[in-house]
């Protein structure tokens, strides 16, 4: 049995949707093995956008041979804005 674990992180944009950023891990060796980002609009509801990420990344760590996932969501966090000047 190959198992991965996937590690989500998401950040709540200040104009409303979210961004969730994902890691999967091989949870034998620990190592990552694929990164993958998607930004959502703000139309969708949370529980929309986990189920959404949750398929589309069960389906890529069937491409990748892994026969069991386990889905890890952390908290919810702001976006931080940040100001640049020249």
């Amino acid at each position: 049995m190959r198992p991965a674990i996937v590690r989500h992180e998401t950040i709540k944009k200040a104009e409303g949707g979210h961004t969730i950023n994902a890691i999967v891990v091989d949870a034998n060796t620990g190592e990552i093995i694929d990164r993958w980002s998607k930004a959502y609009p703000r139309t969708w509801s949370y529980d929309r956008v986990i189920r959404h990420c949750r398929d589309a990344l069960d389906e890529i760590c069937y491409h990748l041979c892994f026969d069991h996932v386990e889905h890890r969501f952390g908290h919810v966090k702001e976006e931080e804005n940040v100001c640049q000047t020249a």
